[in-house]
């Protein structure tokens, strides 16, 4: 009887000290799996060093989408879409952009497929980036790859950017 008693209070013990380890079980009512959509705005810097072109600033507007864990350790994986317009040497130039991104303890590394035109020339480019941040935020720095429109002097290889989500569409809750 009292070996009965003594492994019943120690699998009681124990077993609230595995309740202890589990970091999911006593958390924010906000934290969990989600599936979001927002509307973000951003800003793209072009620099440049030589006399061809001045920088290229440019201001875009998407569509943000996104599978966003809030645990102790946040992550995302995320797909976008958007529209840009900018300045680069007096000139105007509209940009399309595709793109998706993976985020982890705030580093994001991604790729972009871009389209930009001054409605005379036009470049297609896919450019990689990483960065810090994560959804819904980003700061990253990118190198765009031409695949056509070798002779487009407007940008540079090297696009930095920084986008921030501004209006939450829509946010469902993942049960899992």
């Amino acid at each position: 009887m009292r070996n009965g008693i003594l492994i019943l209070c120690l699998g009681i013990f124990f077993q609230s000290q595995l309740f202890a380890q589990d970091s999911t079980r006593n958390q924010l009512p906000g934290w969990g799996s989600f599936l979001e959509t927002n509307l973000f705005v951003g800003y793209n810097f072009s620099p440049t060093d030589d006399g061809e072109r001045t920088n290229y600033h440019s201001i875009e507007v998407g569509l943000w989408q996104g599978n966003v864990q809030r645990f102790l350790h946040p992550a995302s994986i995320s797909w976008y879409f958007s529209q840009e317009l900018g300045i680069s040497s007096k000139n105007l130039i509209h940009g399309s952009k595709l793109g998706i991104s993976a985020s982890a303890m705030f580093l994001t590394l991604g790729a972009e497929l871009t389209h930009h035109t001054d409605y005379r020339k036009q470049i297609v480019a896919i450019s990689p980036y990483f960065g810090i941040g994560g959804y819904p935020f980003k700061f990253t720095v990118g190198w765009r790859g031409k695949i056509t429109g070798k002779d487009f002097k407007a940008l540079s290889p090297v696009n930095v950017n920084a986008s921030f989500a501004v209006w939450k569409l829509k946010s469902k809750k993942i049960d899992k």
